[in-house]
C-alpha cells in the first residue's frame, strides 16, 4: 500500500522494524481473516530474520510472533479469534520484523489469506526492500518498582504502577506514551 515504508536501510537486531503495511477492505459484508501467509522476496534469505510479527491498525498483535519459515519459504499466521474487517471499511495490517544479518535486501508481504468464505483479490502484495545494517542504537531498560498488586475498584488517585526507565548512553530518547493493561479479573467498566 502507499502507507508501506519506503525502501530503506534498517538496523539489525531491533524488534518490530516496519517492513510493510497492507490495506484490507471489506465490501458488502464483514470479512473475518482467519490466517495470513507471509512471504519474503529479495536478495537476502529466510535466515536473515529472527522474527516476524503482524499487527492490526490498533497495534494489536495478530497471532503469535513467528521465528521460523516453513520448508517452502513462508510463515503462516493463524488468528484464533479472527480479525474482523467490517463491511464497507478498510483496516491496515502492519508486518514488522527483526533482522539479524547486515547487507541483505528483503521485502515482506502477504501471499495468501484464509477468510470466513469471502473472496480475496489483489494478492500477493509486498512492501519495499529493506537493507539490514549493523549499527549501535540506544536501548531503554524498564525496571519494575514494587507497587502493591491489589487495588480497590472505585478509588481515585490510585498508584497503578511505578517503574524506572534507563536509557543507554548511545543516544537520547523520547517517551511518547505508556499503555497499562488490565490483566486481572476485574472488568474494565
Amino acid at each position: 500500500s502507499a502507507n508501506s515504508p519506503e525502501a530503506a536501510t534498517v538496523p539489525i537486531n531491533i524488534d518490530n522494524v516496519e517492513f510493510a503495511k497492507v490495506i484490507f477492505k471489506a465490501l458488502d459484508e464483514d470479512v473475518v481473516v482467519n490466517s495470513i501467509k507471509i512471504g519474503r522476496r529479495g536478495l537476502g534469505a529466510d535466515g536473515d530474520f529472527v522474527s516476524v510479527t503482524l499487527y492490526d491498525e490498533n497495534n494489536v498483535k495478530l497471532g503469535n510472533t513467528k521465528t521460523s519459515w516453513t520448508s517452502d519459504g513462508y510463515m503462516n499466521y493463524n488468528i484464533s479469534s479472527g480479525w474482523t474487517i467490517p463491511a464497507g471499511k478498510s483496516q491496515t495490517l502492519t508486518i514488522t520484523a527483526k533482522l539479524d544479518t547486515a547487507g541483505t535486501y528483503n521485502a515482506l508481504g502477504v501471499e495468501d489469506v484464509t477468510t470466513n468464505g469471502s473472496d480475496v483479490s489483489g494478492l500477493p502484495v509486498y512492501g519495499n526492500k529493506m537493507n539490514g545494517v549493523d549499527v549501535t542504537v540506544g536501548q531503554v531498560t524498564i525496571t519494575d518498582e514494587a507497587t502493591p498488586a491489589t487495588k480497590k475498584i472505585g478509588e481515585t488517585d490510585v498508584k497503578l504502577a511505578t517503574f524506572k526507565l534507563a536509557m543507554s548512553s548511545t543516544e537520547d530518547a523520547e517517551l511518547y506514551s505508556v499503555t497499562l493493561k488490565n490483566r486481572g479479573t476485574a472488568s474494565d467498566g
